[in-house]
C-alpha cells in the first residue's frame, strides 16, 4: 500500500510539474511601428523602405491565480529566417513576483530597433519570450517582418570578347528594379575606345570599337535616382585567344644540303617568320612569302618553326620536327650490345641497345630488338642493319650477343607479390608509395627503403619508407622508363615508373 501511495504521489507531482510549463502564457498585444502605426497582435510588420525601424512591443503575461511565480525575464527575440538562431533585441523586462495584477496578469512593453539591412525581404520575424525563475520558457506567436527591396541595377552583358580586327557593335543595357514610384533615373556612362550616341537618359546604348587592333576599355555605368548615385556596374572587355589552321609542308628528314618548306592554310592578314630551333644543325634563308629554304649545317634533330602573328600582336608557333642526315657511305655494321637495367622481378621483354664502333648517321635497326626472356642467360644472333635514309641503300650483318642473367638465387619474394602501390604513374612530379594492405605490413624494425634506377642501371634517388608510405620526386628526370626497387631487408620488390 505504501508503494502505491508513493507511486501516486510521484505521478501527482509529475502532473503538477507539467502544469508549470504552461502556467505563464505570453501574448503579443500590439506593436507600435516607427511612431506611425499600431499593428494588432502578430500581424505583418511592414518596414517599407525605412532604413532604421523602431518598435514598441506591447505584451501580456498570464498565469493561474493559485500559482506562485518568482521573478521572470521577458525578451523580444529576432530570427532572420526559420533556420537561423534567435537573437535578443532590445532590453530585458523583469516581471517581479509581486507585480502580478490581481495575481494573474502583467502587462508592459519593450522598445527595440531593427535596421533594414538585418532582415530579409520576407521570412524574418520576432516574438516575445518569457523565462521563469525555474528556467521554463514560453513564447508568443511570431510577428512576421517585411521590407521593400532596395533599388538595384544590373548591366548586360557583364563581359564581352573581341577577336582581332573585330569591330562589330555591342549593345549595353541597364535594367533597374524596385525603383520608387515617380523617381527620376539618369545614367553616367564611361566607354573609352568606343564610339556611339550616348546621353544620361539612355539606359541602353549601342557602341562600336574605334579600332580593330586596339582593345577598347571596360564599359561602366553609374545609375542615379533623383541625383543620388548608386553602385557602378561594369562590363569587362577581353581579346579572344589566337589560333591558326596553318601547317608546315615538307619532308621530315633532310639529306641534301638544302630543302624547301612551305606553309599551308595561312589566313589573310597573318604574318609569318621562320626559324630553326638549333642553328648548329640547320639554318633558314629565303624566308620571303610562305616558303623557306632550310640549310643543313650539321646532323641531328631540330624543329623548323613558323611563328604566325596577327595585327593585334598575338602570335602562335607551328613546329615541324626534322632529322638532318649526313650519310656519305654505308660501313659494315660492327659494335656491341647491352640491355636496359633488369632485376630479378622484371618480367617483361627488354629492349636491346646497340653501340656502333664508329658513328653512323643513318638509320640502325635490330632484328630482334628485344629479349623476350630476360630472366634466362642466353645467346642471341642479332641482325644489325645500316640504312641510308636518303638513298635507301643498306648493309647488314649478324652479330652474336650473349646475355648474362642476374643471380636471383637469394631472392625470396614472389614475382606476383607486391606490397606497395606506386602512383601516380606516369608522373612528372611527385610519386607516392603506399602500403596496399595493412595486414601485410612488414614487421616493425625491418629496414625498408626504395631506390630509383634508370634503364642503364644508374641510381637516381633513394627514399626511406616508414612502413606504410613515402613520397619522392621525379622532377627534372628525363622522360622515359625507370625502375623503383623497394628493399625489405634481403627481399626486393620492383616497379616500372614512366616519367613524362
Amino acid at each position: 500500500m505504501k508503494k502505491l501511495i508513493k507511486i501516486a504521489l510521484i505521478f501527482t507531482l509529475f502532473i503538477a510539474s507539467g502544469k508549470v510549463v504552461s502556467q505563464v502564457t505570453v501574448t503579443t498585444e500590439s506593436v507600435y511601428l516607427n511612431n506611425q502605426s499600431t499593428i494588432i497582435g502578430c500581424n505583418l510588420l511592414d518596414f517599407g523602405s525605412t532604413v532604421n525601424n523602431s518598435l514598441v512591443v506591447y505584451f501580456k503575461l498570464l498565469k493561474p491565480a493559485a500559482q506562485a511565480i518568482g521573478d521572470s525575464n521577458v525578451k523580444v527575440m529576432f530570427m532572420n529566417s526559420s533556420s537561423s538562431n534567435p537573437v535578443q533585441i532590445g532590453g530585458t523586462f523583469i516581471a517581479q513576483s509581486g507585480a502580478w495584477s490581481s495575481n494573474t496578469t502583467i502587462q508592459s512593453s519593450i522598445i527595440v530597433s531593427i535596421p533594414e539591412n538585418t532582415i530579409q525581404v520576407t521570412g524574418s520575424f520576432i516574438y516575445v519570450e518569457c523565462t521563469t525563475d525555474s528556467n521554463l520558457k514560453t513564447k508568443s506567436c511570431d510577428s512576421p517582418l517585411k521590407k521593400t527591396p532596395p533599388p538595384s541595377f544590373t548591366l548586360s552583358p557583364t563581359s564581352t570578347i573581341f577577336a582581332c580586327d573585330d569591330t562589330s557593335a555591342r549593345t549595353f543595357t541597364v535594367t533597374p528594379a524596385n525603383i520608387p514610384s515617380g523617381s527620376t533615373l539618369t545614367y553616367q556612362w564611361s566607354y573609352s575606345g568606343w564610339s556611339g550616341t550616348v546621353n544620361s537618359s539612355m539606359n541602353s546604348i549601342n557602341l562600336t570599337p574605334s579600332s580593330g587592333t586596339s582593345l577598347p576599355s571596360t564599359v561602366s555605368v553609374t545609375p542615379y535616382i533623383g541625383g543620388v548615385a548608386y553602385p557602378s556596374k561594369t562590363c569587362t572587355v577581353s581579346r579572344s585567344s589566337f589560333s591558326s589552321l596553318a601547317t608546315i609542308n615538307g619532308s621530315s628528314s633532310i639529306c641534301n644540303l638544302t630543302e624547301i618548306y612551305s606553309i599551308a592554310n595561312l589566313a589573310t592578314g597573318q604574318n609569318l617568320t621562320w626559324s630553326s630551333s638549333n642553328t648548329a644543325i640547320a639554318t633558314v634563308s629565303n624566308t620571303t612569302g610562305n616558303t623557306v629554304t632550310v640549310n643543313k649545317v650539321g646532323t641531328g634533330d631540330f624543329d623548323l618553326i613558323a611563328t604566325i602573328s596577327n595585327s593585334c600582336g598575338q602570335s602562335i608557333t607551328v613546329k615541324n620536327p626534322i632529322i638532318a642526315y649526313a650519310v656519305t657511305s654505308i660501313p659494315t655494321p660492327s659494335g656491341y650490345f647491352d640491355v636496359d637495367f633488369v632485376d630479378c622481378y622484371y618480367d617483361t621483354a627488354l629492349p636491346i641497345n646497340f653501340y656502333p664502333d664508329t658513328p653512323f648517321g643513318g638509320v640502325i635497326t635490330l632484328t630482334p630488338s628485344v629479349l623476350p626472356h630476360p630472366m634466362q642467360s642466353q645467346t642471341k644472333n642479332i641482325t644489325v642493319k645500316y640504312t641510308n635514309p636518303c638513298t635507301g641503300e643498306y648493309t647488314s650483318k649478324v652479330i652474336t650477343f650473349y646475355y648474362q642473367a642476374p643471380d636471383c638465387s637469394s631472392a625470396k619474394m614472389s614475382n606476383n607479390i607486391s606490397l606497395y602501390n606506386i602512383y601516380p604513374n606516369p608522373s612528372n612530379d611527385i610519386v607516392n608509395i603506399d602500403l596496399k594492405d595493412q595486414k601485410n605490413q612488414p614487421t616493425k624494425g625491418v629496414t625498408i627503403f626504395g631506390e630509383l634506377f634508370d634503364m642503364m642501371g644508374q641510381s637516381k634517388s633513394k627514399v626511406q619508407i616508414s612502413d606504410k608510405k613515402a613520397t619522392f620526386s621525379v622532377r627534372g628526370l628525363k622522360k622515359g622508363i625507370y625502375v623503383l626497387k623497394i628493399h625489405i631487408n634481403d627481399q626486393v620488390e620492383s616497379h616500372q615508373i614512366a616519367v613524362e
